[in-house]
């Protein structure tokens, strides 16, 4: 039947063939009229562009279906149509109800006619909306893949996957680099390739060995929610490492995937950090040049070597060998061995380079360094006892001198940068504490030779300033039976005001002496404060009346006790704590002395009004050679000194108190003690 004739068919039968028929395609069809009029619409198109059938009956799908950009086209393609030219394919878009694009691809294009004249025209279409939305897909998905796999490439930890049979699927490069394995290598083993033999039967059934990741529910841990682990590279060597572990079901398999990151290089600067740190505080706590330098020898065997040897430059530039130590407690004979062995310096040895360029060196222990070093068989064989296999030095430099070198054997790692770097700050810092036990030492020995010639001047100057002291006495006493003149008498009285003051500085050089000494005699009797007390108040009540102060002197507050004592060192005491109260303590002001019980001890106290000190200034009062300034210097400032010496030699204490403006007050404590028994009654005796 021709078109005309369906035409001419009864209406009901067109739009039952329609209806069965293109109804009932996933197809879109369209009917179109010659001029481009839409005669039917199915259910596809309609479904597509949320469009009925009668509302777009008459109208061209150009007029409201097809974008404005595409109208021309779509014209043109119509066109063509008409006229006999068929493509193939056509693309164009539909613009549904809410406003979507559409993609549609009309896949093909029937004309109908009869004499030649156009009646009509059927397109049949698909939506591309799906097939584009998976081409999409497939093409992000091969993106996201590239991305991924790129991401895993170049991550800096290591990302392992393993399987339920812990066989190895996945081995990205940072593992490659770890480990030390390739993934052509690696790639079907057992996870236990990777794991210390240590470490393999404890991880076994529900584990993951290695990294003891439990069985479900568990489906993933972080870095740092488990204890530390282990890897094993191909080398042999283990290292410390963390790892976060994530496991996924791929089509109904297991997937464990571990993150492992290497923190070698963190556990080696924590463990750097910690030994420097308590390296520093073990030098802090001596300045003894002998202690200091064990203390250096026993530092570096607590992990940073097995051996270690310090030498030290000598004042006339030899090299001395001062200490060794070894990590292991059993081979302290083998160490001893080696530094009572005489060394021929002018022979290489393995602090040379170091001491020739003040740089640190790190080496393996070969043969050839075997054989350069030994010096001689016996030698040899004490040295291939401690089965070096690399070593260290690290020169002792400080303020710029060269002071030593420090040694470091291992007899198990080949020692690495990091290491070097560790040996060098270690040995900075033991060079500052070596230089000031040196310094220290030094000026010990500088002081003691000091003490001991100004003892011995002291001594030897007794007896002529003696002489001098009787001689200018026996002339004033002659000078003033015949009146002489008052120059003379003048001249000659400072002559003894002299000798008594020289006499008394000797005899406070001598005192100190003995008391740094421990020489300090006391000559013990039975005494009363008042016993103390009363010699002096006619001198310093002269003094007082001289400098325009006010004196006040009372036992009142102790008038019964005794004391087992050394009553002149007692009072020696009282004199240097007055002498200096009243030369500090301006006219019209008050100087006082006075003793009080304090318990089983008796408190004297020294209180003037003078012009008091700050808390620096009571800090080193009791200092040898100290003085206060502005005062000009009335001594060698050795008196309070002396009086802390006499009093602690009693077994009691002695402190100021002072503040700028208000004055100072001077204690000491003396312990009580039974005058019968000489028992002590506060303390234990001397």
């Amino acid at each position: 039947m021709t078109l005309r004739q369906f035409e001419r068919a009864d209406a009901a039968t067109v739009d039952a063939i329609w209806d069965r028929v293109v109804e009932t395609v996933p197809a879109l069809v369209v009917l179109l009229d010659a001029r481009g009029r839409i005669l039917r619409f199915n259910q596809a198109c309609e479904l597509l562009t949320a469009y009925s059938e009668a509302e777009v009956v008459g109208a061209a799908p150009w007029e409201f279906l097809v974008p404005s950009e595409q109208t021309d086209a779509v014209r043109d393609v119509f066109q063509n149509l008409t006229a006999g030219n068929f493509p193939s394919t056509f693309r164009n878009d539909w613009i549904a109800r809410s406003g979507e694009r559409c993609p549609i691809e009309w896949v093909n294009s029937v004309v109908t006619d009869e004499g030649g004249g156009v009646l009509c025209v059927i397109g049949t279409g698909r939506d591309l909306r799906r097939e584009l939305a998976t081409e999409r897909l497939a093409a992000e998905l091969e993106a996201a893949q590239a991305r991924t796999s790129g991401i895993i490439s170049a991550a800096a930890d290591a990302i392992i996957s393993v399987a339920t049979d812990q066989r190895i699927l996945m081995f990205n490069e940072a593992a490659e680099e770890i480990f030390g394995w390739t993934a052509e290598e690696i790639i079907g083993k057992p996870l236990s390739t990777l794991i210390p033999e240590r470490f393999r039967s404890t991880h076994a059934g529900t584990h993951v060995p290695g990294f003891a990741f439990a069985a479900p529910p568990v489906a993933a841990r972080r870095m740092g929610e488990r204890r530390e682990i282990f890897g094993l590279r191909k080398s042999g060597a283990e290292f410390p490492a963390e790892a976060a572990i994530s496991k996924l079901s791929v089509g109904g398999d297991a997937v464990m995937t571990v993150i492992l990151r290497d923190v070698t290089d963190r556990k080696q600067l924590e463990w750097a950090q910690r030994f420097l740190l308590d390296a520093g505080l073990a030098l802090s706590q001596s300045i003894d040049y002998e202690t200091t330098l064990r203390r250096v020898a026993s530092l570096a065997v607590r992990g940073l070597a097995d051996f270690c040897i310090v030498d030290t430059v000598a004042t006339d530039g030899t090299i001395e060998r001062r200490e060794v130590a070894h990590a292991d407690p059993a081979k302290a004979d083998l160490a001893r061995r080696l530094a009572q062995f005489p060394l021929d310096r002018t022979r290489p040895h393995l602090a040379t380079a170091t001491l020739a360029t003040r740089r640190p060196v790190a080496a393996e222990f070969t043969p050839e360094t075997l054989a350069e070093t030994a010096q001689g068989a016996e030698h040899r064989a004490l040295l291939e006892e401690l089965r070096p296999v690399s070593y260290m030095s690290a020169p002792l430099v400080a303020r710029d001198q060269l002071l030593g070198a420090i040694v470091f054997l291992s007899s198990s790692k080949v020692y690495g940068a990091p290491d070097l770097e560790v040996a060098g700050e270690l040995a900075r810092r033991a060079a500052l504490a070596i230089d000031h036990a040196r310094m220290y030492e030094e000026a010990g020995r500088a002081a003691r030779a000091r003490d001991e010639v100004m003892s011995i001047v002291a001594h030897d100057l007794r007896n002529p300033i003696s002489a001098i002291r009787v001689g200018a006495t026996l002339l004033l006493r002659e000078v003033n039976r015949e009146s002489g003149s008052v120059r003379m008498q003048r001249y000659l009285e400072g002559i003894v005001a002299a000798t008594d003051r020289m006499e008394r500085l000797t005899t406070n050089l001598l005192d100190l002496h003995r008391i740094e000494n421990g020489q300090l005699i006391l000559d013990r009797s039975p005494c009363s404060p008042a016993s103390i007390l009363e010699p002096l108040r006619p001198t310093f009540e002269m003094l007082a009346a001289e400098h325009g102060v006010a004196f006040e002197c009372s036992e009142a507050g102790a008038a019964s006790a005794v004391l087992l004592a050394d009553c002149d060192r007692l009072g020696q005491v009282l004199e240097n704590l007055l002498g200096n109260a009243f030369k500090f303590t301006p006219a019209g002001g008050t100087v006082s002395v006075s003793v009080a019980e304090d318990g089983d001890d008796l408190e004297f106290q020294v209180r003037d009004t003078g012009c008091g000190m700050d808390a620096a200034q009571l800090t080193h009062l009791f200092e040898r050679y100290w003085q206060a300034e502005p005062v000009a210097r009335q001594g060698l400032g050795l008196g309070l000194a002396i009086a802390r010496g006499i009093v602690e030699a009693h077994g009691g204490r002695i402190w100021a108190e002072s503040e700028p403006g208000r004055g100072t007050s001077f204690h000491f404590t003396i312990p009580r003690r039974d005058a019968a028994t000489g028992r002590n009654r506060g303390g234990l005796g001397r």
